[in-house]
């Protein structure tokens, strides 16, 4: 009769480290001294690593092991993890097949947390927080609101899925819970059913259900793919960075017009590199540097704002036209932005949802000084941002007409955001060179 303990358990046979692990994490451990040695022999690391991976995965005690079983003690077997974990060599080795593996696409990466927040007297959660880590295919608002149509949250209804009422002790004290279908929390029998409600609301979504702006609730925590500092740094090596001093200020124009009368400024100085066809205007010992944007719309002015801003400037007007909603504002009269109606799209992959974007209280109020102390005359108000110029219809009219709504131009809210969430100074002005009324549209 084998002695009490000794007898091998056949899942030995099958809880061993598998090959393919074994031949790439090997060579992270460490050697034994070379050469001739007194005492016992000493014990190889895969036998010590299969006996280890043994009672992890079956979570039985380490004195349970026999020496004939790996052939080695589990006295060893146990000073072995211990010492290795305080050397950090298992990290180091779980690092080095995370490496590989995911460098061969062996992994699919899909991480995901589940929060639930509950209250005292209330059965269901009061919260259901998904979180993928941008992994996801769905947003988390639409996983959240799966969880909570598949899974029974209350208290009663988690004790019935998960059978708690029925206890398993024996069969839960060996050999570890980790994919073994008996126990009801480890099995995954709810993915079909998440998977086909799932395709239900895409196919919903399809079909001409709403979708807000931008589609991935962690859009402005997310790093951007191309940054516009990269781009300046392109250009440096590419022999176009200007010559000239970061100026303290810029001024984007988009008018024509206006842009004209830039240009017949006396003392200004032609810029070179990639800001071309720009001018740089001193004012009380500063350097102002002076750009017509290339085009118009607030994809186009975004993009010039963002590279000045990549280029050392922190402060920022904004120098256009714009038609007037209100009778009581003329051809040629100015306007001094003071917020914007956010009707375009740009401004959305900026700042969360929100009605207005807003300027620089402080630029704004230092620009109106300037103005008064000159005699210019102007007026403060409301922009409605609208990308869509043939698309501005009577009913938005007299909507924003009669909310006080200023003018109608295509760039601020947009500009607006990219200083908001690059923390840079921004304001804007207009000076009015048509007008909407409903008889129709009065150009300047």
């Amino acid at each position: 009769m084998p002695k009490h303990g000794t007898t091998k358990p056949q899942t030995v046979n099958y809880h061993r480290v598998p090959r393919n692990l074994w031949r790439k994490g090997k060579r992270h451990l460490p050697h034994g001294p070379k050469g001739r040695r007194h005492g016992r022999p000493r014990v190889a690391n895969h036998a010590v690593l299969n006996g280890i991976w043994y009672v992890l995965w079956t979570g039985c005690q380490w004195k349970a092991v026999h020496r004939d079983w790996f052939g080695v003690s589990s006295s060893v077997l146990h000073e072995r993890c211990q010492t290795r974990q305080q050397q950090g060599i298992w990290e180091q080795v779980f690092r080095a097949l995370v490496r590989f593996y995911g460098r061969e696409r062996h992994i699919r990466w899909k991480w995901q947390a589940v929060e639930l927040g509950y209250c005292i007297g209330l059965v269901d959660p009061v919260s259901v927080m998904t979180n993928t880590y941008g992994t996801g295919k769905l947003s988390d608002e639409a996983l959240s609101k799966l969880v909570r149509q598949v899974f029974p949250l209350s208290p009663g209804g988690i004790i019935d899925d998960l059978k708690l009422r029925q206890p398993v002790y024996c069969p839960t004290a060996a050999y570890g819970h980790f994919g073994r279908k008996e126990f009801a929390w480890e099995r995954v029998d709810a993915i079909d059913e998440m998977r086909a409600k799932a395709q239900k609301g895409l196919a919903e979504d399809d079909a001409g259900a709403a979708m807000s702006i931008p589609h991935t609730s962690r859009k402005f925590a997310g790093e951007a793919m191309i940054e516009s500092v990269r781009v300046i740094q392109e250009r440096k090596k590419q022999g176009l960075h200007p010559s000239g001093p970061i100026p303290d200020g810029g001024i984007i124009c988009y008018d024509a017009a206006l842009w004209q009368w830039i240009c017949d400024l006396p003392g200004r100085v032609a810029c070179d590199g990639w800001l071309k066809g720009a001018h740089l205007l001193q004012h009380a010992n500063r350097w102002i540097l002076a750009m017509k944007s290339a085009g118009w719309g607030a994809p186009t002015a975004v993009m010039t704002l963002e590279e000045l801003i990549a280029s050392g400037i922190t402060k920022f007007v904004s120098l256009g036209a714009a038609g007037a909603l209100q009778e009581s504002l003329k051809i040629g009269d100015i306007v001094v932005c003071e917020r914007a109606i956010r009707d375009e799209g740009t401004s959305s992959h900026y700042l969360p949802d929100a009605k207005f974007a807003c300027v620089c209280p402080e630029l704004t109020a230092v620009l109106c000084t300037a103005m008064k102390n000159r005699g210019i005359p102007f007026r403060v108000g409301t922009s409605w941002t609208n990308d869509a110029p043939y698309r501005e219809t009577i009913e938005e009219l007299r909507l924003y007409r009669a909310g006080g709504i200023a003018t109608v131009e295509m760039e601020a809210a947009a500009l607006f955001a990219v200083g908001a969430f690059r923390r840079v100074s921004l304001t804007s002005i207009f000076a009015i060179s048509d007008r909407l009324s409903e008889g129709g549209w009065i150009q300047g």
